[in-house]
């Protein structure tokens, strides 16, 4: 089984987390690490690129609504880009779409 990789770019106040394998147990573990890192760097806008990602958890999708009060709170934003139709299904069916903005790809949540 492949360990899911994460990545972190920062672009200017904008920074990309990009996700590579699934957000299992272990997977939403180590997103949760690496948001608690953003966190101390107060970002005004992250961006998850769910593209390489083919399962998500529950503990995931929480970590995720965690990020998005905190930026929020600061006046942030979290967005969602990518997701599979898969993963858009599971985001949807938590009713997370209802309070995230989710796009297609990287470039339009850059742009938005």
């Amino acid at each position: 089984m492949k360990q899911t990789e994460i990545l972190i770019d920062h672009r200017e106040d904008v920074v990309v987390v990009t996700i590579d394998g699934d957000l299992d147990v272990i997977g939403a573990g180590a997103l949760q690490r690496a948001m608690m890192q953003l966190s101390a760097e107060k970002p005004g806008v992250v961006i998850v690129d769910l593209s390489k990602v083919s399962l998500i958890a529950s503990l995931a999708m929480g970590e995720m609504m965690s990020c998005h009060h905190s930026l929020e709170r600061r006046g942030g934003e979290l967005r969602l880009a990518g997701a599979s139709d898969l993963v858009s299904g599971a985001l949807g069916r938590a009713k997370l779409l209802d309070q995230l903005k989710a796009y297609p790809s990287v470039d339009d949540a850059l742009a938005a």
